[in-house]
């Protein structure tokens, strides 16, 4: 069985090596202070980001000050540190 992925903007689709195995997705997350909605933050490349069953994957850096990003659901900006990330399987 083969699974049809899409690709991003521009790339087109891409046919997944692995289609007979689940894809295990990993990423960092950060949780809106205003309206308590988790949002994505950055994806982990479990292929390059080898860990062991009970370590988690190094942190991203963020700049000095923190990382100011905007809510996807309620578009209120805040500033989030290195600490706030949440690590999410699914």
């Amino acid at each position: 069985m083969v699974k049809l992925l899409s690709g991003g903007a521009g790339e087109g689709l891409q046919w997944s090596k692995n289609a007979h195995k689940r894809r295990v997705e990993c990423r960092w997350a950060v949780m809106c202070p205003h309206c308590k909605v988790e949002f994505p933050h950055s994806e982990i490349d479990i292929e390059k980001e080898h860990h062991g069953i009970w370590a988690l994957p190094g942190k991203p850096q963020f700049p000095e000050g923190g990382s100011s990003l905007e809510c996807p659901n309620c578009k209120e900006t805040s500033v989030f540190q290195r600490f706030q990330l949440i690590y999410v399987r699914e």
